[in-house]
């Protein structure tokens, strides 16, 4: 459920990027077209639009909105056709498009790259946590087990030292033990 609502959000939410992206640049269009052409600043600022929305979407993204842009240069430079920079602004448009979009591809490539390294080091630190909480689980059942020794050898020795006969025990050929009797 949860991965189709993100497939829905995400599909609702890239037409609403377009229809933005498009929106945006049609007003601009509509604004430079309105107060003078390819020679209002207005028209400049197809050039950071055309950036923000390549880096942000794709090669293909890029080169499509490229296209518009440019078109949208184009018919403004028809709109003045003493200025001699109108095509030249195109070819530019065009041009930022291809860099933008290489930068985006090239950036989606490496964050794929981070997701992925990112995937085996959380897979990795979760076996790192299951073999630090076996190791903590032995040397508690170590410790344990320590303790019942030097319970049952004080018990043993306990034992030893009430008994009316004499004991030793030699280990390795040397005492280890003597009662007191």
């Amino acid at each position: 459920a949860w991965s189709q609502w993100r497939q829905a959000r995400g599909t609702a939410g890239r037409a609403l990027k377009v229809t933005h992206d498009v929106a945006d640049a049609l007003g601009l269009f509509g604004v430079a077209a309105l107060s003078g052409g390819a020679r209002s600043g207005v028209a400049l600022i197809l050039y950071p639009h055309l950036v923000s929305v390549s880096v942000r979407g794709g090669f293909r993204y890029a080169l499509a909105f490229g296209l518009l842009d440019g078109g949208l240069m184009g018919l403004l430079a028809l709109r003045t056709p003493d200025d001699p920079l109108g095509p030249l602004h195109v070819l530019a448009l065009l041009w930022c498009a291809v860099m933008g979009g290489t930068a985006s591809a090239h950036l989606h490539e490496m964050q794929g790259q981070v997701r992925a390294f990112n995937r085996e080091l959380s897979a990795a630190n979760q076996q790192l946590a299951a073999t630090v909480a076996a190791n903590e689980v032995a040397r508690h059942e170590q410790e344990q087990t320590l303790l019942q020794l030097r319970d049952s050898e004080e018990r043993y020795r306990r034992l030893l030292q009430r008994i009316q006969d004499g004991v030793i025990i030699i280990q390795d050929g040397r005492v280890a033990y003597a009662n007191e009797v």
